[in-house]
């Protein structure tokens, strides 16, 4: 049976009110499963502190407003939300590896980062001015898929449009992206 909440909207439907626009809709499933959305995160990633846990949940309601034109009512509502919180969670993960292991090419050693906001304040500033002097060491499509991938969040298929490129190819530029900047 579809949850409810006070007002009697189900799931679905407070989905096509936020495909609409209606940000109070995405509050109400906000309400009714920030703490679900924040166990998700947890089981995906527990040694997060709790600013990260929540930054990453507003993340989660935010994909939730992004992908809610795409969605479509087949399964339950809440195993669809907690794989959406696992897969946003996953891909932060993985986005501040490389940031770390970029770091840690500057200073000539792997950093070990059990969080995702574990560094020194100083350490973010200092990456954003050397990281510019890592990419510029790569070939220029290499690092444009790099960059739109990783720091801009697109997916492989709006990298190939954007770029007149076919999707292997994108994949291609961005495993040899990544081998080049492990090396």
């Amino acid at each position: 049976m579809p949850s409810r909440d006070k007002g009697g909207q189900s799931d679905a439907r407070l989905m096509a009110l936020v495909r609409e626009g209606d940000m109070e809709a995405l509050g109400d499933l906000y309400e009714r499963y920030g703490g679900f959305v924040d166990n998700a995160i947890l089981s995906a990633a527990p040694r997060l502190s709790r600013s990260e846990v929540e930054d990453l949940c507003q993340d989660v309601f935010l994909a939730i407003r992004k992908c809610a034109s795409k969605y479509k009512e087949e399964g339950r509502f809440k195993s669809w939300m907690y794989s959406l919180a696992v897969r946003t969670t996953r891909e932060r993960q993985r986005k501040w590896a490389i940031r770390s292991r970029i770091l840690g090419m500057l200073k000539g050693q792997r950093l070990a980062v059990s969080g995702m906001d574990q560094t020194a304040p100083d350490v973010g500033a200092m990456m954003r001015m050397d990281t510019g002097r890592i990419l510029e060491q790569l070939p220029e499509i290499q690092r444009q898929v790099l960059v739109l991938y990783e720091r801009d969040g697109l997916k492989g298929q709006e990298i190939a449009e954007l770029l007149s490129l076919n999707l292997n190819t994108v994949w291609t530029h961005l495993r040899r992206a990544r081998e080049e900047l492990n090396a």
